[in-house]
Parts: C-alpha cells; structure tokens; sequence
C-alpha cells in the first residue's frame, strides 16, 4: 500500500476547469496531499487530505489517474519504491474548515497552476508534481 496520495482537486467554472494549489510550509505552490493513515485506504487519505489542507469537500474518488514519484528532499531520491504514490482527480463539492488556513488555497487555470508548480524551484523538484498535474488535466478535456 502506498504510503503517500495527492489529490488534485477541480472544479468547472464557465470559462473552463480551474485546479487547486495550497501553499507548502516553504510557502510555494504545491497539491494537496499527505500519508496514508494506518486503516485507511489511499482514496480516503486524498479526500481526508484535501479537507485538512484545502479546506475543501470532495466528491469521491475513482481509481488513481497516475503513479508519481514523490521527491522532496534528497533522502526520498534513495527511497523511490516507498515515495510513489497515486494521483487521485476528485471534483470539489463544498467547503469545510481546516487549522490549515496558512496554506490559502487558491484556484487557478491548469496552464497557471503549472507555472505556480515551478515558480521558485530548482530544476528538478516541481517534475513530480507536473506529472500529476499534467496526467489529470488530461481526464478533464472533453
């Protein structure tokens, strides 16, 4: 079982889908998501984790859109069997409270969310993340 899930959450709006980024403890741009709880399965930890760090309900979950390898520091790079986790879509449904309000959610365009992902990292740490990004905008296109 995985031990880590990301869930990127959408929404459709009348000029197209948006996507949500919280802030990472550096203060940059990241999806949310986190570990995977003892008992819990990885699509309930991607919802349980949106709430905790987006504040937001979501619809849910189907099987993962992708597998990436989550890299965040350089410990992870000698542990990619354990750092891979699934990609979940989820379509938010409401709002809840969160003690995470420093994250400030944010919606934002798939083409801006991916120049967010970037913005202020080295080279190769936002990959991962473009990766999980890029395999659900895909789901999204009609």
């Amino acid at each position: 079982m995985s031990t880590r899930v990301l869930a990127v959450c959408y929404r459709n709006t009348s000029s197209g889908a948006e996507v949500l980024l919280v802030r990472s403890r550096r203060g940059l741009w990241t999806i949310p998501g986190g570990r995977v709880d003892p008992g819990e399965t990885p699509g309930r930890a991607a919802l349980r984790e949106l709430r905790e760090e987006a504040s937001v309900v979501g619809a849910s979950v189907g099987a993962p859109v992708t597998y990436v390898s989550v890299i965040k520091n350089a410990k992870d790079v000698l542990r990619l069997g354990a750092a891979r986790a699934p990609v979940f879509l989820v379509r938010a449904e409401g709002d809840a409270t969160s003690d995470e309000q420093w994250r400030t959610p944010t919606w934002f365009t798939p083409l801006d969310a991916r120049a967010a992902l970037v913005d202020g990292r080295i080279r190769w740490a936002p990959r991962w993340r473009l990766a999980a990004l890029d395999a659900a905008v895909v789901r999204l296109q009609p």
